[in-house]
């Protein structure tokens, strides 16, 4: 048998949590959007560096 449901929030607490959630939404997309504008300012990065034996480092 699966967990008994207790009451569902009410109209106010869902509100909340709605809202809540479209500010989180708000602050990635923002956050995401500086990520990108700061990423298009440093130099490419190259995933494999060339190989250098342990003598020349």
């Amino acid at each position: 048998m699966g967990k008994r449901q207790g009451m569902p929030p009410r109209g106010d607490e869902l509100r909340k949590q709605v809202d809540e959630a479209i500010k989180n939404i708000d602050y990635a997309e923002a956050f995401a959007k500086k990520a990108r504008e700061e990423r298009s300012k440093l130099p490419p990065v190259h995933k494999d560096p060339p190989y250098r034996p342990e003598e020349e480092r």
